[in-house]
């Protein structure tokens, strides 16, 4: 009798549990509309196997502890005493960016004379059309790797430091080994 009791709650809570999507760990990084643009790093490379690559080994560098699981990485900093900060984990996601065109930025008509919410069906139309997409396999020619950056727990003051360390990364490390790595390839 109490078998039988035990079986059916089991059958109950694992309905009612939420499952992971099957699409959460895809092959190749996820393609972001032009609205979950906040807090993403944009990087001069093209190739995300490159990026994910130079970006866990300058955060190994740094004495952070990375994880990797598809084209995320998942970090953790123990508290240190000397620098009175807790630790913290963070989420670092590499994801392909939008084109963002002359185009979709400015509307078709001018704002001031039409007003600010009456703008021109093609315009909404082919900004609607950027937004949907959300397959690699749509990525345009001209599309950026950047970098997505979440704290998952911990210190604030110690994400924000390691924040700026990304950002830093990013705005000289990358580029530059990029750099050398088309030179390579020409040559």
């Amino acid at each position: 009798m109490l078998g039988s009791l035990e079986r059916s709650l089991h059958k109950v809570r694992h309905v009612l549990t939420p499952k992971k999507p099957l699409h959460s760990i895809s092959s190749g990084p996820v393609v972001l509309n032009s609205k979950e643009l906040c807090n993403v790093s944009t990087t001069q490379c093209k190739d995300p196997e490159f990026v994910i690559a130079e970006l866990s080994k300058a955060l190994e560098k740094k004495g952070i502890v990375c994880t990797r699981k598809g084209f995320r990485l998942k970090g953790c900093l123990e508290p240190n005493t000397l620098d009175r900060l807790g630790g913290c984990s963070f989420e670092l996601e590499i994801c392909f960016l939008p084109e963002l065109g002359v185009q979709q930025l400015t509307p078709a008509k001018s704002i001031l004379k039409r007003g600010l919410f009456n703008k021109s069906l093609t315009n909404s139309k082919s900004i609607n059309a950027s937004e949907g997409v959300d397959r690699p396999s749509e990525v345009g020619p001209g599309s950026l790797v950047g970098i997505r950056r979440k704290r998952l727990k911990g210190d604030s003051w110690c994400y924000k430091r390691v924040c700026e360390q990304v950002l830093a990364l990013t705005s000289t490390g990358l580029q530059a080994k990029s750099r050398d790595k088309l030179l390579e390839s020409s040559v």
